[in-house]
């Protein structure tokens, strides 16, 4: 977990329960169907303690009770839900131990099976713990809750592998893991009130690891990004040993977060997490624990637009072959995503598969963005480390999933005029699967009608055009739409019906009569529930010219140019015309590209043209130059890509870099990381970072530098001119060599 930003002063809180919202009588659950799965989100009261201070939730279910467990700071909160109504309605409650006011690092975890919590998190070399088994009800305080290590802990319980070692008297092993560059786990054999000494993860795995796991013959499973490749650390001997195992194919991502496992009842293990480089979401299986793996897949292209960026993956399963992975995304941004000056917008997705990760759908959980801007991954105190370092993923009995996380965007953030600087909340929220099919087979109905769509209504002149969203198809394709309409608001009759569209355009209309509409989907089960009212007046009036926009890079001659934030007030923009400003044919469409004879300035100019034939123009003036690399012997770095390299062991001694920056940026970044521990005398070697436009730098011919005691150096250059800037990585002292990464990222 990190270093953790204590945003609200230390709070003591009684061990009390608040009831939240009033009681309800929670009876049997309904289950969740089948179909396209929905979710619905809930928002902890505002009343409850560090409701909005819950960076790095945890989540747990108790199968018998129904409850669901929710830890985030200091405060543990225990949620009911009714299900009789859809979506479910939530009550909440603060049952936090007394013990845990003091953490500095919170985890929590739920044996769903056997409905004991464990809650609290760190406080020093170990972690200040309790474990209930009444959801909160009263809590027993546990006892060296250590391993060895300090940060970034983890506690799970699952089946013993093979018989329960002599002298144990809880039903399951009780595993509590942690890291201080090894990672290392104990186990304890009576439910997690003592543990036993602490063993290393052996083999290539160090640093951060994800929430540990038990499948169903004993296999304790620690996911870790750090392996030499993804992978993670396993025990089949109750932890007497811990090994390791890597991914192949999947390199380390040099940035990022935690992967996380699930496993299903034929201990079936899979695996998410985020890909190297591009940071896509990712998830793969392995049938021999973790010794081969197969049906890696991509998640990024089950969402349209394809998500650009994630991270936070947490994944849970059920029935063999039913896996859930919820992970944040964002569908825009360029550059490393965990840096300031990312321009995301994040929302909470979930992608199921049903046949063991064959195929996968992918779910949009949030309503609106979860976080603007980055997901800060460096620790300390920056404007983007509010979510801090993870979220969590479980199961109910029925099968639904349920996701704890940190909404970062809330009140005005959420909506459409929201802002990154408005994005610095961390509040404490869960989505839970409403409808659909889940992750226990036992639990599918058949096919219903679909849900209902939302509507919106835009007028034109003398007509009017509908838009719906795709609703829940209750189990069975949408093979179409029904449209009502009425000039009297709860009138509507059905006017057309359509195929499998989410458009349409109603023309010939009397300008100055409001229309109004509803909308309904329809599959082989019949027509579902009518949509949301929308009404529009159409208008005459004159055809509004459009707005022409474009952006622009350029590579050496030649520019690459795209027009698609042109936009038109009444209607389409229809086509795109570029003058290149040097005498050559014009180009089309929204996107183009030019070379030019010679290097200079040029004014490119572009005009648009709408559906109705009126113009708009705009131009700006690009530069374009020769090219070629003016000193092929110095290694390029590309943009937002690590480049590893080991400095030399002598005191005075460079490694030099270069990256070409193109016209049009605003910034440009350049990280030193390493894995360096120092000691009390300081670091072995001290590495410093210099960064120069045009030409190797020195200790005093520098742009910017970066001089700390510690070889871990971040040098920002705001408004970098178009042109090749040098990297100088110098050893300030030291007589060792040190594996280091240098990232250089422009946006």
């Amino acid at each position: 977990m990190g270093t953790r930003v204590v945003r609200n002063a230390l709070t003591l809180v009684a061990s009390v329960t608040l009831l939240v919202g009033g009681a309800a009588a929670f009876g049997p659950p309904a289950q969740a169907g089948s179909g396209t799965p929905t979710f619905a989100t809930y928002a902890a009261p505002a009343a409850l303690p560090n409701s909005n201070n819950a960076g790095e939730p945890s989540v747990g279910v108790n199968w018998s009770s129904g409850a669901v467990m929710y830890q985030a700071y200091t405060s543990t909160y225990k949620v009911s839900f009714n299900d009789a109504a859809v979506p479910a309605t939530a009550a909440w409650s603060n049952v936090t131990p007394t013990s845990s006011v003091f953490n500095i690092d919170p985890i929590l975890a739920t044996d769903s099976s056997t409905g004991r919590t464990w809650a609290g998190g760190l406080a020093g070399s170990c972690s200040v713990m309790s474990y209930t088994n009444n959801d909160g009800g009263a809590w027993t305080q546990m006892t060296n809750t250590c391993s060895g290590t300090v940060d970034h802990e983890t506690i799970g319980a699952g089946p013993w592998h093979g018989a329960a070692p002599l002298g144990s008297t809880y039903q399951r092993a009780t595993y509590y893991c942690a890291q201080l560059s090894q990672d290392a786990c104990s186990t304890s054999g009576n439910g997690g009130l003592t543990f036993g000494p602490p063993t290393p993860v052996m083999g290539a795995c160090i640093s951060l690891h994800g929430h540990v796991k038990v499948s169903a013959d004993g296999t304790a499973y620690l996911p870790n990004n750090n392996c030499g490749n993804v992978g993670g650390g396993f025990s089949t001997n109750n932890g007497s040993n811990w090994n390791s195992y890597t991914i192949a194919g999947a390199p380390s991502a040099a940035r990022g977060f935690d992967p996380s496992v699930a496993t299903t009842p034929d201990n079936t293990l899979y695996e998410a997490w985020a890909g190297a480089g591009n940071f896509h979401p990712m998830v793969a299986r392995s049938t021999s624990h973790g010794a081969s793996w197969d049906r890696m897949t991509d998640l990024a292209s089950t969402v349209s637009p394809p998500v650009v960026a994630s991270t936070f993956q947490a994944a849970t399963a059920g029935d063999n072959g039913r896996v859930a992975v919820a992970w944040l995304g964002t569908q825009v941004g360029s550059g490393i995503p965990f840096d300031n000056g990312y321009h995301g917008v994040w929302n909470l997705y979930v992608s199921f598969t049903y046949d063991g990760g064959l195929t996968w759908q992918t779910i949009q959980a949030s309503a609106d963005p979860v976080q603007r801007g980055c997901i800060w991954d460096g620790g300390g105190s920056n404007v983007c480390r509010n979510l801090l370092d993870f979220m969590d993923a479980q199961v109910t009995k029925d099968g639904r999933v349920v996701v704890a996380y940190a909404d970062g965007c809330i009140g005005a953030c959420a909506g459409s005029g929201g802002t990154e600087a408005q994005s610095t909340s961390a509040y404490a929220t869960i989505a839970r699967q409403s409808t659909g099919k889940g992750l226990f087979a036992a639990y599918d109905t058949g096919p219903t009608t679909p849900s209902a769509p939302v509507l919106m209504a835009v007028p034109g002149n003398g007509q009017a055009t509908l838009t719906w969203t795709t609703p829940a198809d209750g189990g069975a394709a949408i093979t179409g739409y029904n449209v009502y309409r009425s000039t009297a608001s709860g009138g509507e009759t059905l006017y057309r019906s359509l195929g499998a569209v989410t458009t349409f355009t109603d023309t010939g209309l009397t300008n100055g009569t409001t229309y109004y509409y509803k909308v309904a989907a329809v599959n082989s089960v019949g027509v579902g529930a009518l949509s949301n009212e929308a009404s529009a007046m159409p208008v005459g009036g004159a055809n509004q010219a459009p707005t022409a926009c474009f952006s622009h890079a350029e590579t050496n001659l030649t520019t690459n140019v795209n027009g698609g934030c042109s936009s038109d007030p009444d209607g389409t923009v229809s086509a795109w015309s570029w003058n290149w400003g040097d005498g050559s044919a014009a180009g089309s469409g929204s996107s183009a590209s030019h070379t030019y004879a010679a290097a200079g300035t040029y004014t490119v100019t572009l005009t648009v043209t709408d559906n109705g034939g009126a113009t708009g123009s705009t131009g700006q003036s690009v530069t374009v130059t020769s090219g070629g690399d003016p000193d092929p012997s110095t290694p390029n770095l590309t943009n937002g890509v690590g480049r590893q390299s080991t400095s030399a062991p002598t005191s005075g001694s460079w490694q030099y870099f270069k990256i070409q920056v193109p016209t049009g940026k605003s910034q440009l970044v350049v990280r030193l990381t390493s894995s360096q521990s120092c000691g009390l005398l300081g670091c072995n070697p001290d590495l410093d970072l210099y960064v120069r436009n045009g030409a190797k730098p020195t200790t005093s011919a520098f742009d910017g530098s970066s001089t700390s005691s510690t070889s871990t150096e971040t040098v920002t250059i705001n408004n970098p001119a178009a042109a090749y800037w040098y990297v100088g990585v110098y050893v300030y002292s030291g007589s060792s060599a040190l594996n280091y990464t240098i990232t250089a990222t422009y946006s």
